[in-house]
């Protein structure tokens, strides 16, 4: 081999293991080149997600076309622009649900709840179910019972008015994302007697006392979850019912499965949390406001004032999953939370539960919730801002359907 071609693979192989060290592949190299091989990147990307998303409330009209992408995209940065949409592309292949995907991801979901309670069909569990429908007008839960009622009928010549309602073993609380558990929490025990649980069943005793005196089971049947705020929301409901709780089945797609316990060191930490290292004078302003008006919330109540998780600590997590490299995470959170904090500024930021990274629960003393998990039919406010809000000339990428509980 001549020396200079030596000399060139060997400092090849160099270059290669330092950023293998920083956590980008040669595969996410390659990928890189690629991109920029191409006549116009920006424009295949916009492309590529617009594939991903068109069909985003598309029932109702509304969609998602390549000139709103574009309009989007150049609300931020002309520098940040390509490495957002590289980075966005990578995560919706992983985290938008389509409608045709819910429909398969359901029509599987009954089958296996099926097959793991050891009936014969689908039909002979359906006939021991009764679907609960408990949230206000105009938010998911119905849309979804009426796409259900569709399914049912396409695949299993049956339909919700089949299903066992009287005296059912199993009750099925269908829901799209499960983020803080605050939607569960309120349609089964909101005070002070709202709530499914209190509401009276036939022969005059409520829905609980009937799900516990018939050993029932309730079944949480939902797209995705984020398994610290299944947890919160279990905790929530046995302290509303006084320790009381009935037997509890968790149902959703294992690929949707979000790891958010901060708590636990080997968490993939599969949402947005941003290192302390790329705090700045706008990001340390934010943390100060954020501080003080959850301080004040909880000393108004005589509350004790809950710890702050803003940063994700260093070196975590172990290993990353959900963005193309350690080093991009940090890029994104860093591009992402600073244009939310843009938009916070702008909207009612002194409501308690409001963040720039999304909402969360009042007792959260951190940034936002960080969601990065979308559906056809609607957005979670749980995901940041500019995926969202649309007020104040703003306009984000998905338009939310605003509902409250």
């Amino acid at each position: 081999m001549e020396p200079s071609k030596s000399i060139h693979l060997y400092f090849s192989l160099i270059v290669l293991k330092w950023l293998n060290k920083l956590g980008i592949t040669r595969e996410r190299i390659y990928l890189k080149v690629y991109y920029f091989q191409q006549t116009h990147p920006l424009e295949k990307l916009i492309r590529e997600i617009q594939e991903i998303i068109g069909d985003y409330r598309r029932d109702e009209g509304i969609g998602i076309s390549i000139e709103h992408i574009e309009q989007w995209i150049n609300q931020f940065d002309k520098p940040d622009r390509e490495f957002i949409l590289y980075e966005l592309n990578h995560i919706l292949k992983r985290r938008y649900i389509s409608k045709e995907m819910a429909r398969k991801m359901i029509k599987i979901k009954i089958t296996s709840l099926a097959k793991n309670r050891e009936y014969q069909t689908p039909q002979e569990f359906l006939k021991n179910c009764c679907f609960i429908s408990h949230q206000p007008a105009g938010k998911s839960q119905r849309v979804l019972l009426a796409f259900v009622d569709e399914i049912l009928k396409e695949n299993f010549n049956m339909s919700l008015g089949d299903c066992n309602c009287r005296d059912p073993l199993f009750y099925i609380y269908f829901d799209d994302i499960l983020c803080t558990g605050d939607t569960l929490f309120k349609a089964f025990a909101m005070p002070p007697s709202k709530g499914w649980y209190f509401q009276l069943a036939e022969g005059g005793k409520t829905n609980f006392d009937n799900v516990l005196e018939r050993n029932a089971h309730i079944i949480w049947a939902y797209f995705s979850i984020h398994a610290h705020g299944a947890k919160s929301a279990e905790q929530r409901l046995i302290h509303a019912m006084s320790g009381r709780r009935p037997m509890i089945i968790r149902s959703f797609n294992p690929n949707y499965s979000i790891d958010n316990d901060i708590s636990n060191p080997d968490s993939p930490l599969s949402f947005l949390w941003p290192l302390e290292s790329i705090k700045d004078e706008q990001i340390a302003a934010c943390e100060t406001h954020i501080t003080e008006k959850i301080t004040k919330h909880f000393e108004q109540k005589a509350w004790t004032v809950p710890p702050k998780h803003f940063y994700r600590p260093a070196g975590r997590p172990r290993e990353e999953v959900l963005f193309t490299s350690p080093a991009d995470r940090t890029n994104f959170e860093r591009i992402i939370l600073k244009k939310s904090i843009d938009v916070y500024n702008t909207a009612k930021k002194d409501e308690p539960r409001m963040r720039p990274l999304g909402y969360g629960l009042v007792s959260d003393m951190n940034f936002g919730f960080g969601a990065l998990i979308f559906t056809w039919r609607n957005v979670a406010f749980n995901v940041p801002m500019i995926f969202w809000y649309e007020h104040r000339g703003f306009i984000p990428l998905f338009k939310r359907n605003f509902i409250s509980y």
